[in-house]
């Protein structure tokens, strides 16, 4: 067994390439990529561009969707995704743990 395969990807717009998206999902899955996706905000408040791109983001994250991505403000980033990424009690984290026990990787993305 060996590590985990982990994507973190970030957004702060509506993906131009949003069509392709699908298709880069079945490649991820088939190589059993675990995906998580961030939204990253200007504001407190949610902007339709926000939801544009939530819209957008979710189509690539691993199942189930709304376990495996945030929306959040910019400023909020470092705390509240980079710096439990690993942690078992994060949103992120119980998901990588989980899915390191049903396949046997060895070690989480960061362990």
């Amino acid at each position: 067994p060996g590590r985990a395969t982990t994507l973190l990807c970030l957004s702060d717009a509506k993906a131009h390439a949003a069509s392709q998206l699908g298709s880069a999902r079945a490649v991820l899955d088939g190589q059993g990529v675990q995906t998580f996706g961030v939204v990253l905000r200007r504001f407190s408040t949610h902007t339709q561009t926000d939801i544009d791109a939530e819209q957008v983001l979710s189509t690539i994250v691993s199942e189930p969707r709304e376990d495996h991505y945030m929306n959040i403000p910019l400023d909020d980033f470092s705390e509240s995704v980079l710096k439990d990424f690993c942690n078992p009690n994060s949103k992120f984290g119980k998901i990588i743990l989980a899915y390191q026990g049903a396949t046997g990787a060895g070690h989480v993305p960061c362990g």
